[in-house]
């Protein structure tokens, strides 16, 4: 359901045309990304569904742990990342 949500809700992320989209699963979000991030179209509404959600990354410039920080309630809940979602798809079939 979260996936569909992203593929839906944010059409043209900033972030897409990233060579490398492995830096936003960095655990730490470096200054040019930030940048990227404040000047994005998606800003808000990214860093609006990260705050409710917990999920793994980078996300309208804000680590998880920034965001866990704003939020306690995401503390010890987090989205299956794509890869343990990929490994759990191969593992079953």
């Amino acid at each position: 359901m979260a996936l569909t949500f992203i593929a839906d809700a944010f059409d043209d992320p900033s972030c897409a045309s990233l060579p490398d989209p492995e830096v936003m699963f960095a655990t730490k979000a470096s200054p040019q990304i930030v940048r990227m991030c404040e000047t994005c179209p998606l800003y808000r509404p990214c860093g609006d569904y990260a705050s409710r959600v917990p999920v793994y990354g980078i996300w309208a410039g804000k680590t998880l742990k920034q965001r866990q920080k704003r939020n306690p309630q995401l503390v010890g809940k987090l989205l299956p990342s794509m890869a343990e979602l990929t490994r759990r798809v191969e593992v079953s079939a």
